[in-house]
């Protein structure tokens, strides 16, 4: 039997995850999300723009075993002329920040659930647990 509860909660957080612009289609926000939230160890993304999908692996986790959230991004921004977004933009460099990224996260709930790791992938490492449950990039 499926707990009703837990499907409509499902439901509002990946609409949640995906109000906040970006490319991630509704089927991988769905998928993010039941990872994470059956993750075993914190979970580390790297590379997250502004959010979306960082959104649906944090409210995932925040459903299931709580797992932390690192999300590690530069934040260049996305080179220009680059596939518009599920919401029309055309992003260029310098179209996201660490404080975008966490107003988007606020508002989608997940605020204390994310830490932020505003550097390259590759000088990162210190920064994020050695070891984890979920890996997204």
């Amino acid at each position: 039997m499926i707990d009703l509860a837990k499907k409509e909660r499902r439901e509002r957080d990946i609409q949640a995850a995906l109000s906040i612009d970006g490319w991630l289609s509704q089927d991988e926000a769905e998928t993010l999300y039941d990872l994470a939230a059956e993750s075993k160890g914190p979970i580390v993304e790297i590379g997250c723009w502004r959010g979306r999908s960082t959104a649906a692996i944090a409210l995932g986790a925040a459903s299931g075993t709580k797992q932390q959230v690192y999300a590690v991004d530069s934040f260049k921004g996305i080179q220009p002329g680059a596939v518009p977004t599920a919401h029309g933009e055309v992003p260029g460099w310098k179209s996201s920040t660490p404080e975008l990224l966490r107003e988007n996260l606020t508002k989608a709930g997940v605020n204390g659930n994310v830490t932020i790791v505003a550097k390259p992938s590759e000088e990162a490492v210190n920064d994020v647990p050695e070891r984890c449950g979920m890996l997204f990039i």
